[in-house]
């Protein structure tokens, strides 16, 4: 722990406390900012700005970054939840990636009295400096608390992130169930923040997420789903309404000594309603186009008389599954197979990303908003694909083969609701300025760190605010 924060600061140890709202976007503040009292207060008075997330953006590789300081390329846990799998609740990661690593724990170290509640993924719980509270996620289990006489003394609601999966008949029952859900552990939360000592107050919030997927399109007049006026229209607006509310609440009790972070892991919008079927495309682009393609890099004879793409071991490209039926994803090479070939890795490459950069949609948009090398946004070859790319936002990759290029997302109106690049971040009574006007995931630790007072020196991100 010596390695991550080393001295204190004295002259910028106030006391902090954190709410993080899942999926919270800044798009829909910024639209109903008159409808949001306290989150308005806080940028009127603080400081607010766009949070950029990581890629993909997706809850789990976001979380880990923002309790490491780590990028998904450093830390490595880069799955998607795809709640449309089956086996969805069956999904197992080793979170031991960021056990007793997390700004919390490096504040604790420091002698920082801690009290955190409900950290997506930090399950089970561990020994902390003060309170560690959380519940089950994609695994079996109950509440857990450190010490274990919290599960005595208070009446604790379900934690940790497992969400039901309604249908459109239970709507209605799952929307009531979920801000039951929020209110009880925002009660649980301040009876907290009350009771106990504490330097560093974390809580978060996992179900705005849950409802923008659900109730998106009943919402967005734009989508082409929406089902025109109906009875859960206002729903999101509802749930942004009670969760301004639930920050004003926890506002009302701190002093004057205590700074305050609200911040998303990402953000939210419509999920694409359709989808680009890549595989089939790079299927045609070997039969007709891929020689055509690589016409000027040695070995290209060898392609002609067999098929690569797309059959397991033998293929040129693979598409993992990187992010479900969303807009961000990316192409592997097989390195070994060109080389045996003859063909040079890095030419193909970027023929590759010229060759669909140029492709467009149907009307006649770029089907891709932007595909990159790798490098271009993470290093590591372990974790990432060889090529990465975002899609044009209304469409979402999809892996199917003999089949249009283009078609009609038919998960759609199942989860309409996805994740965009972009959450928020507030900062309000703190004693310093603005240091990062750029900010990302990888420089929230450090903020947090340097308000404790701990100079944090084993960072890639820097603190939004100073001293």
């Amino acid at each position: 722990m010596k390695n991550y924060a080393r001295k204190l600061n004295p002259n910028f140890m106030n006391k902090l406390l954190i709410i993080g709202l899942d999926g919270f976007a800044p798009n829909l503040f910024e639209r109903w900012e008159t409808l949001l009292p306290n989150l308005s207060l806080l940028k009127r008075k603080g400081f607010y700005i766009r949070l950029k997330s990581v890629f993909p953006p997706d809850s789990v590789p976001a979380w880990t970054t923002i309790y490491t300081g780590l990028s998904p390329d450093k830390h490595g846990i880069i799955h998607s939840i795809d709640y449309l799998e089956k086996n969805y609740r069956k999904l197992k990661f080793d979170f031991h990636i960021f056990k007793g690593k997390t700004f919390w724990d490096i504040a604790g170290f420091h002698e920082k009295k801690v009290c955190i509640i409900n950290p997506f993924l930090a399950y089970p719980v561990w020994p902390v400096n003060g309170i560690m509270v959380n519940g089950p996620v994609f695994v079996s289990g109950e509440n857990q608390s450190y010490p274990e006489d919290i599960l005595k003394r208070y009446d604790i609601p379900p934690l940790g992130g497992i969400v039901d999966f309604p249908t459109k008949n239970t709507l209605e029952e799952f929307y009531k169930k979920t801000i039951k859900l929020t209110l009880d552990e925002a009660r649980f939360g301040l009876r907290l923040l009350e009771n106990v000592s504490w330097d560093l107050f974390f809580i978060s919030f996992l179900t705005p997420d849950r409802i923008q997927h659900f109730f998106w399109r009943y919402c967005d007049k734009n989508d082409p789903t929406y089902p025109s006026s109906n009875k859960h229209e206002n729903k999101i607006k509802e749930a942004y309404i009670l969760f301004d509310k639930i920050v004003g609440d926890f506002l009302d009790e701190i002093d004057c000594s205590t700074t305050v972070i609200v911040l998303s892991d990402h953000g939210h919008g419509m999920r694409c309603p359709m989808c680009f079927n890549i595989k089939e495309y790079l299927i045609e682009l070997e039969i007709s186009g891929l020689i055509k393609l690589i016409k000027k890099i040695p070995g290209k004879k060898t392609l002609k008389e067999s098929s690569y793409l797309m059959q397991p071991n033998k293929s040129l490209v693979n598409i993992p599954n990187l992010n479900g039926s969303n807009p961000y994803g990316g192409i592997e090479l097989n390195r070994k197979l060109l080389d045996a070939k003859g063909i040079n890795y890095e030419k193909f490459r970027e023929n590759l990303i010229k060759e669909l950069k140029e492709l467009e949609t149907p009307d006649g948009e770029f089907v891709f908003e932007y595909i990159c090398k790798r490098e271009e946004i993470y290093n590591s070859a372990k974790y990432f694909p060889d090529i990465l790319f975002k899609l044009n936002e209304r469409y979402g990759v999809s892996w199917q083969f003999y089949s249009p290029l283009f078609s009609i997302n038919l998960t759609h109106k199942k989860i309409s609701g996805g994740h965009k690049q972009y959450g928020v971040f507030f900062a309000y009574n703190y004693n310093g300025k603005v240091n990062n006007y750029n900010p990302s995931l990888i420089d929230i630790a450090p903020t947090i760190l340097h308000i404790l007072g701990i100079e944090a020196n084993k960072f890639d991100g820097k603190p939004v605010i100073i001293k």
